[in-house]
């Protein structure tokens, strides 16, 4: 079975325009940032918030609940992939219980790994 990585990242443009936004997707690379390097992400200083490393049927499954919690509420021009999974969250406290969600997923994932 493979593995996927399941992240949560804040974007902040480098020049004016739209604000600050935040990212959640999964990737191949264990290293999400990775993901990132393409030159289409330019435009954005982005950092990495949390990640968790899990089974992927359910990183796509957990990526699929995050999108029902947290949908797309902010327009950008740029094109980039994963546009759908960009959000602003309402207060600190969506962040922090995103933040919570990661953590659990994190945690149970690591378990399963271990029994194997």
């Amino acid at each position: 079975m493979k593995n996927r990585k399941l992240y949560f990242a804040r974007f902040i443009p480098k020049r004016g325009g739209v604000g600050e936004f935040y990212k959640f997707g999964h990737t191949h690379h264990f290293d999400f940032m990775k993901r990132f390097q393409e030159d289409k992400y330019k435009d954005w200083y982005i950092s990495p918030m949390t990640s968790a490393y899990g089974p992927e049927d359910e990183v796509l499954k957990a990526e699929q609940e995050l999108l029902k919690k947290y949908p797309k509420n902010i327009y950008i021009e740029e094109k980039i992939v994963g546009v759908t999974e960009i959000f602003v969250p309402k207060d600190q406290r969506e962040i922090q219980d995103i933040f919570k969600y990661f953590e659990t997923k994190r945690k149970l994932w690591h378990a399963l790994r271990s029994l194997k």
